[in-house]
């Protein structure tokens, strides 16, 4: 239990290099509070895995860059795309603001390759 207050958080990465947009995911702060959370958003949460496991990478062509949606959820705001039938949130610990201006980079690097 110590271990997994102590570790370090994987923070999220999002980078523009040429034609592709890259995403990394990340890990938030481990709390009890956020084991509670998880338990709740997945039901299939494994703490094994969730405490072990490799972020994970996506990347994106400019055309593709439409998969990825900000969305009112109930009284959430979320940036999101699907990976399958996994839904991947990206900036989950953002305020809404910081969210909604990274959406909009987002859409002002897809359009600068229209040009």
């Amino acid at each position: 239990m110590a271990y997994l207050f102590l570790k370090r958080n994987r923070l999220e990465k999002i980078a523009f290099k040429g034609q592709e947009l890259i995403f990394q995911d990340g890990k938030g702060p481990i709390s009890v509070i956020n084991f509670h959370w998880l338990g709740k958003k997945r039901h299939n949460f494994n703490p094994i895995s969730f405490v072990f496991s490799k972020a994970k990478s996506y990347s994106f062509n400019r055309s593709d860059v439409d998969r990825i949606i900000l969305e009112g959820f109930g009284q959430q705001q979320r940036l999101r795309f699907d990976d399958g039938a996994v839904r991947v949130e990206i900036g989950e610990y953002l305020r809404e603001p910081e969210r909604e201006w990274l959406f909009e980079q987002i859409q002002q690097w897809r359009s600068a390759g229209d040009n």
